[in-house]
């Protein structure tokens, strides 16, 4: 087999192997961003609490899916707090890349321009 010239992770050259991806992501929710008035806290953390309970109302009658409640709860919860912020970037970068990079709106339509494609408006 000829050497492609990609680094693979076990390093030996072995063939199936994926390669090394050394661009990195940025975290989904930056951690150094200032930190959020106290009145804003309490908004966003009470409305983590309510979509939470829309969540499992969502859980128990079955014409309303919960699924979309908890992550907004999730995505206010982290945006209130520096802590679970923490918790879901490290979770995240459990992700595929291309899970990713789909988290990620900005970095499609980056994509798609750079390869000369049309954004659907």
């Amino acid at each position: 087999m000829a050497d492609d010239g990609v680094e693979d992770r076990l390093g030996d050259g072995g063939r199936g192997h994926a390669p090394i991806v050394t661009e990195e992501l940025p975290d989904l929710l930056p951690l150094d961003r200032a930190r959020p008035h106290i009145v804003h806290r309490v908004v966003l953390l009470a409305l983590a609490l309510v979509f939470t309970v829309c969540g499992i109302i969502g859980w128990l009658i079955p014409l309303i899916p919960g699924f979309p409640f908890y992550l907004l709860a999730l995505a206010c919860a982290g945006l209130a707090s520096r802590r679970v912020s923490a918790w879901i970037n490290r979770h995240e970068r459990r992700l595929p890349r291309g899970f990713r990079v789909m988290l990620r709106p900005r970095m499609l339509l980056r994509r798609k321009r750079s390869a000369g494609q049309r954004p659907a408006d």
